[in-house]
């Protein structure tokens, strides 16, 4: 018998599963929408250009791509943020008023066959586009905080950082183009050894080459922060490290003071992003279930100049630490030889609180009524 199986990345969701998965859904969404985040749908297939003039740097390997009838490349999109960007800066281009966006949707990217990563996952997002860089980041922290203690975790953290943190330090240094990409990436691998060397290589100075080493191990409570300032070599530096602790303070007086965590060395892989970077983590969930920054620099690709930030919920990880609990109520018609249409009758008697599954029994003359489970 001939076997069929699902391409490399990909996964069936069935029964339980699939009713988890949509369940937290619903929750998420339901709880975005008290934020007053309306929903945006966009379509599975992009323009390749869209996402070329969105990423500086894009990484063709790791996209989808196919041509159309007109000979033009198209891609499955790869993000949600992009798409977004497309959007308010063509339907939205007009409006005066603060925009905010939430969607649910499948994204595709190409990740290596052991990354541990799907190849389609769930996204379950906001975009917050118009507001500045204060209110704004202090908005979105604040929401994916809320989305994410209401499903009622524990051991979650949120980790803050800064795009512009390595940036600052780059510029001080004189540090760029693929030197820089080299740095993120030693600094990514936490490769302590390996670092030295190319710092050495690169012969900056001995100040530094000890805040880059420095910068390894930058992650952790607040107090973090304040080993790091003796470190900043410039006022940039110190003005980034500066707007953490704040935002710190008000997260900390929304009731998330033992949930903030920060990480100077998250670069971000995303080279759209301008401003703060976060993940969130779960325990016992290997991969970061929630990922955002700001992005105040993408729009103006589209034609629109308008600061940006937002997250995405990875569904797909975030199912695996739900508490799901089915309670929904399940009641079995059975029917013998001759009886649906009573039992299609029987079944329209129950209100949707019910779950009713309609089962032949030619065995049994009428209808019967069972509570219980197959």
């Amino acid at each position: 018998m001939r076997e069929f199986s699902v391409p490399s990345g990909m996964r069936d969701f069935v029964l339980d599963e699939a009713k988890k998965k949509k369940t937290l859904q619903l929750e998420l969404e339901k709880r975005l929408d008290t934020w007053g985040y309306k929903e945006v749908m966009t379509p599975s297939v992009e323009f390749y250009k869209t996402y070329e003039v969105g990423f500086d740097d894009i990484k063709e390997e790791e996209l989808y791509k196919f041509i159309d009838d007109n000979g033009r490349i198209l891609t499955l999109r790869a993000d949600m943020t992009i798409p977004i960007a497309r959007l308010a800066a063509t339907k939205f281009k007009d409006t005066k008023e603060t925009l905010r966006f939430r969607y649910c949707a499948n994204v595709f990217k190409v990740h290596e066959t052991l990354s541990g990563n799907k190849n389609e996952i769930t996204d379950c997002g906001v975009e917050l586009i118009g507001v500045e860089k204060e209110a704004g980041d202090l908005e979105i922290l604040a929401t994916a905080l809320d989305a994410l203690t209401a499903m009622k975790q524990t051991k979650l953290t949120l980790e803050i950082g800064n795009a512009q943190f390595f940036a600052a330090a780059c510029r001080g240094a004189n540090i760029t183009g693929e030197q820089a990409e080299k740095l993120a990436y030693l600094i990514d691998q936490k490769s302590l050894i390996e670092l030295k060397d190319y710092l050495d290589a690169i012969q900056v100075s001995p100040q530094m080459e000890e805040f880059f080493l420095k910068m390894i191990w930058w992650n952790g409570d607040v107090a973090m922060l304040e080993e790091a300032k003796k470190y900043a070599f410039n006022s940039e530096l110190m003005q980034i490290i500066e707007y953490l602790e704040s935002l710190y303070e008000n997260l900390s007086s929304l009731g998330y003071k033992d949930i903030v965590a920060f990480d100077l060395g998250k670069i971000g892989n995303l080279n759209y992003y301008t401003g703060i970077i976060f993940d969130a983590f779960v325990e016992g969930v290997g991969l970061r279930i929630l990922s955002g920054g700001r992005y105040d620099n993408l729009l103006k690709k589209y034609g629109v100049d308008l600061p940006a930030v937002g997250f995405s919920i990875k569904l797909d990880q975030l199912m695996n630490a739900y508490d799901f609990k089915d309670t929904s109520k399940e009641i079995i018609v059975e029917y013998g030889k001759g009886n649906i249409l009573k039992a299609i009758k029987k079944r329209n008697e129950f209100d949707d609180s019910y779950t009713v599954i309609l089962k032949e029994n030619n065995t049994i003359d009428g209808i019967n009524v069972l509570g219980g489970s197959l």
